[in-house]
């Protein structure tokens, strides 16, 4: 019986440090969080980060199909406007008969850089054949989307048409004449046809609209600057998949 009396006293003595002790575990548990407490929430943050990854992917995918669209819109739009008006758009030299607030072109066959290039999307525009007005004229902003350039899809793009000759050596490109229909980013000192895409995008869109070479064709893989966009600016190059920042324009010709 004095055995019993001692024990009991013995656990009395202990339950304030058993209940503080269990105050303290409820108190941990309240304030933080167990391994698998963490685990699902990074899992969980996993899932979010995956996602918005996926997303951009298929945001940019979507992009690059428009581009498709795109040259298909305006390649039409300019044949059919050269039926209509037996002249080019931006180089017609009688453009004023039809459009006052425009302006004529010399009618040589070639839509040369800056003024007859803006020209072409105002009279593109003006004769119903593309959407959007433009102002048909060069400004000290270079190109400015949707004012004197169309805007693409695929940003920061913009479309130009042009048949500059200087720097494409080693290509059809260079021949005199020659109308190319061409996306890039917009500059300040003119057209846009600075780098937009990576060399895999300018493949893919390249493979599925004519025969996936960058010398070759009706679509041609250029660049601005560092000539990362293929491995040779020659007949046989082909495009640098190595490269993975933008890299390319694309130039298609039209005539």
């Amino acid at each position: 019986m004095k055995q019993n009396t001692v024990i009991l006293n013995a656990v009395k003595n202990l339950t304030p440090s058993v209940r503080d002790a269990s105050a303290s575990l409820s108190m941990t548990k309240s304030n933080g969080f167990s391994l698998v407490e963490l685990a699902i929430v990074l899992v969980i943050i996993g899932l979010i980060v995956g996602g918005i990854l996926t997303g951009q992917d298929l945001i940019r995918a979507s992009e690059l199909n428009s581009v498709i669209a795109e040259k298909n819109k305006f390649q039409t739009a300019i044949n059919t406007f050269k039926i209509k008006y037996n002249g080019l758009p931006g180089d017609m030299n009688n453009a004023v008969s039809y459009w006052s607030t425009s302006a004529n072109g010399d009618g040589d066959g070639a839509i040369e850089t800056n003024n007859e290039s803006y020209r072409a999307w105002q009279q593109l525009s003006l004769s119903g054949l593309i959407s959007g007005a433009y102002t048909g004229t060069h400004t000290t902003g270079g190109s400015i989307l949707d004012t004197n350039t169309p805007a693409s899809a695929l940003k920061p793009g913009g479309w130009a048409v042009f048949s500059d000759t200087a720097g494409w050596s080693d290509s059809p490109l260079a021949a005199a004449g020659i109308n190319k229909l061409h996306l890039g980013v917009t500059r300040t000192t003119g057209i846009p046809i600075d780098d937009i895409l990576t060399p895999q995008e300018a493949n893919s869109i390249d493979s599925k609209i004519d025969d996936g070479l960058p010398t070759r064709g009706k679509m041609f893989g250029t660049w601005i600057g560092v000539a990362d966009c293929i491995s040779a600016a020659t007949a046989a190059g082909v495009y640098n998949l190595s490269v993975t920042t933008a890299t390319c324009g694309i130039t298609f010709i039209i005539n």
